[in-house]
C-alpha cells in the first residue's frame, strides 16, 4: 500500500517540478514586465490603460508566488517521501534478520541447553559421589579382609590354646593323682618302713615296694608345688584363651558391621549408576575431562545464544521505534499531501 502511494508522489512530485520550473520562469518574466511599466507609469502616469495593466500584472504575480509556495509544499513532500522510504528499508532489513534469528526459537534453544547444563552439573555431582563412595568402600573392604585373616589366625590360636588346654588338664589330673597317693601313702608310713621287697604287701598284696625306698619327708610337698604349678599355667592358657574368645567376638562383631556398610556402599553405587543413566550423558562417569569440557562447551553455547537474544530483542525494539515514527511520518505525509492538493486547487 505504501508502495503505490510513493507511485502516486513520484508521479505528481515530477509534474510538480515542471509546474514549477515554468512558474519560475512565468514568474521571473512578469516581474521584469512589472518593473518597466513602474517605471513607465513613474514617468506617464497619466495613461490609466496602463495602470489597469499593471494592476493585471500583480495579480498574475501574486497567483505565480501562491504556486510558487504549491512547489515549495510539493518539495517538503519529496523530502517526506524520502524519509519514509529509509525507514521502510530499516524495517525490511530489520525483518530479514529477524527471520535469521527467531526469538522463540532462540529462547527454546537457551532452555533446552540450560536444561542440559544442570544435567550435566548433576552428572558431575554422581561422578564425584561415585569416586567418593569407591575410595570408601575400598577403604572397607581392605579393613573386612584384614578382620577376616585375623579372625582366621585368632580361631587358629584358640584350637590350639583348646588343645594346650586339654593336655594341661590332664596332666593337672595327674598331678592330683599322684598327689592324692602321696597322701594316702603317707597314712601307712609306719607300714612301709617294715615291706620287704619281694614280700607280700599286707594291705595290696603288692610283692614290689618303690615308695618304701628312700622316702623322704618332703616329697608330699613337691608334689603339692608341682600341682600348684601345673594348675597356674593351666589358668594361664584359660585366660589367654579367654582373651582370644573376646577378641574373637569383636572381630566378627566388626566384619558383620563392615558387611552391612560393604552392602549399603555397593547399595548406594548401584544407585548412583542408575540416577546418571537417566539423565543421558555419552560419558563415563569418572571421566572427569570429558564432563568438564561438555560442561564448558554448554557453557559456551548458551552464552551466545544469550547474545543472539540479547541482540533480536534489541532489533525488536529498534523496529518498534522505527515503525512508530514511520507511522507519524506517514500521517504528517497524508497531511502535506492534502494541503499540496489544495493549494494546487
Amino acid at each position: 500500500k505504501t508502495k503505490k502511494k510513493l507511485d502516486e508522489l513520484n508521479s505528481q512530485i515530477e509534474l510538480s517540478k515542471k509546474e514549477h520550473n515554468n512558474v519560475s520562469k512565468d514568474l521571473t518574466e512578469t516581474e521584469a514586465k512589472i518593473k518597466i511599466d513602474e517605471k513607465y507609469i513613474a514617468e506617464h502616469q497619466y495613461l490609466e490603460e496602463v495602470s489597469k495593466e499593471i494592476s493585471s500584472w500583480t495579480k498574475e504575480l501574486t497567483t505565480l508566488k501562491s504556486n510558487k509556495e504549491s512547489l515549495n509544499e510539493s518539495l517538503v513532500l519529496d523530502k517526506k517521501k524520502e524519509e519514509i522510504e529509509v525507514l521502510d528499508k530499516e524495517i525490511l532489513q530489520i525483518n530479514t534478520d529477524l527471520k535469521k534469528h527467531n526469538l522463540s526459537d532462540l529462547l527454546s534453544e537457551e532452555k533446552k541447553l540450560s536444561l542440559r547444563i544442570a544435567d550435566v552439573k548433576q552428572f558431575k555431582n554422581f561422578s564425584e559421589e561415585i569416586v567418593k563412595e569407591e575410595k570408601e568402600l575400598a577403604e572397607i573392604s581392605i579393613q573386612h579382609k584384614h578382620y577376616l585373616s585375623e579372625l582366621e589366625t585368632t580361631k587358629k590360636e584358640t584350637n590350639l590354646l583348646h588343645k594346650e588346654i586339654e593336655v594341661q588338664e590332664k596332666s593337672v589330673i595327674d598331678a592330683q593323682k599322684i598327689l592324692d597317693l602321696e597322701k594316702s601313702i603317707a597314712k601307712y608310713e609306719e607300714d612301709r618302713k617294715n615291706l620287704v621287697d619281694g614280700k607280700p604287701c599286707g594291705l595290696c598284696g603288692s610283692e614290689n615296694h618303690p615308695f618304701a625306698e628312700n622316702l623322704e619327708a618332703n616329697g608330699v610337698s613337691k608334689s603339692e608345688i608341682e600341682l600348684l604349678k601345673r594348675k597356674e599355667q593351666l589358668k594361664k592358657l584359660e585366660e589367654s584363651k579367654s582373651e582370644f574368645d573376646k577378641n574373637e567376638v569383636k572381630l566378627i562383631t566388626s566384619i558383620e558391621r563392615l558387611s552391612k556398610d560393604i552392602k549399603t556402599k555397593n547399595e548406594t553405587i548401584k544407585s548412583i549408576h542408575q540416577k546418571a543413566k537417566i539423565l543421558e550423558i555419552d560419558c563415563e562417569l569418572k571421566d572427569f575431562t570429558k564432563i568438564d569440557f561438555e560442561l564448558k562447551s554448554s557453557f559456551e553455547k548458551l552464552q551466545l545464544i544469550e547474545e543472539k537474544i540479547k541482540f533480536t530483542q534489541n532489533l525488536q525494539i529498534k523496529k518498534d521505534k522505527i515503525s512508530t515514527v514511520l507511522k507519524e511520518q506517514s500521517q504528517s505525509f497524508e497531511v502535506l499531501k492534502t494541503k499540496d492538493v489544495t493549494l494546487k486547487e
